[in-house]
């Protein structure tokens, strides 16, 4: 088989020229879809892609994926891209904990769940039960969900079984939602670190974080998330996070009252949200204020101007 390591190659699922032994110091070169499945199953397994593909799933999958993907393993996607990823699973992509991923980017992903029994959380991208850290870097999620009635319990695009799982650093998100019934929530995990994340959801109800429970806080910092949330429940609040921490700057345009409840330092853009309320920590600004770093930092960003 011919080589796949020129920049910006669309492949679809051929071949098998895999080397490697799957080890820190000497780990699996995978070049197909197929490759990567068949050795992505282990939170101990060490992969590397080959630079720069491009997965063409209209290719590889055209009709989509009915059962959850596993990509386990510590994993260097090495500037990977999965483009038009589509999944009718409750679980599209599932992770052992443990793993780790960076250099990945989904690009035009859908995720369409109409209806679902199982007591499962619908969602994304999930992970397991497990006791260690799930930890996504570099990484970028543009796309969009759309979820029907489901059972038991919520709809989350990216969540981890266990508060204390999944992690994401310096990624970006683009993501349009839209969820026909109960609580929906953007995320569910433990921290997101330098982030960039901007979302458009309509749904009945709508949190940005969820907490596992009062006693895990989620921290979320360093992060700008932007976007828009349109429920159709405006006598309830959206929740900027039931546990937030960190230095967090939100504009967000919604149509009921957005509710901080964290303990950090967070910034809202209050020409936007029609009511923001939170802690001793909460400052509200200006369109103007968000883009002066001299205010930003006279209220406890770590902002230099």
């Amino acid at each position: 088989m011919s080589s796949h390591k020129s920049a910006n190659l669309t492949i679809s699922n051929r071949g098998d020229n895999m080397t490697g032994t799957g080890t820190q110091a000497d780990p699996y070169i995978c070049e197909t879809w197929e490759e990567l499945t068949s050795v992505s199953t282990a939170k101990t397994v060490y992969i590397q892609m080959a630079e720069s593909l491009i997965f063409d799933f209209n290719e590889i999958q055209p009709r989509g994926f009915d059962s959850r993907v596993n990509l386990s393993g510590q994993i260097d996607f090495n500037g990977c891209i999965f483009r038009n990823f589509y999944s009718t699973a409750v679980q599209a992509v599932y992770v052992i904990s443990g793993s780790s991923w960076e250099n990945l980017t989904f690009d035009n992903f859908l995720h369409e769940v109409s209806s679902s029994s199982s007591s499962q959380n619908v969602g994304f991208l999930c992970t397991d039960s497990g006791s260690s850290a799930l930890q996504i870097s570099n990484c970028k999620f543009y796309g969009k969900v759309n979820y029907g009635i489901y059972s038991t319990k919520n709809a989350i695009v990216f969540y981890s079984w266990n508060y204390n799982i999944l992690q994401f650093e310096q990624c970006g998100f683009n993501v349009e939602c839209a969820c026909t019934s109960g609580i929906f929530s953007f995320f569910k995990m433990d921290f997101v670190k330098d982030c960039n994340i901007k979302l458009k959801v309509v749904s009945a109800t709508a949190n940005i974080v969820q907490s596992h429970s009062s006693s895990n806080v989620q921290k979320v910092y360093n992060c700008l998330i932007t976007g828009k949330i349109t429920v159709t429940d405006t006598s309830s609040n959206i929740l900027c996070g039931a546990a937030l921490s960190g230095y967090n700057v939100f504009k967000i345009e919604t149509n009921a009252p957005l509710n901080y409840a964290g303990n950090g330092i967070s910034v809202f853009d209050s020409d936007l949200s029609p009511d923001t309320t939170g802690g001793e920590n909460f400052a509200g600004c200006t369109t103007t204020q968000l883009k002066n770093a001299e205010y930003l930092y006279s209220v406890g960003f770590p902002c230099y101007w």
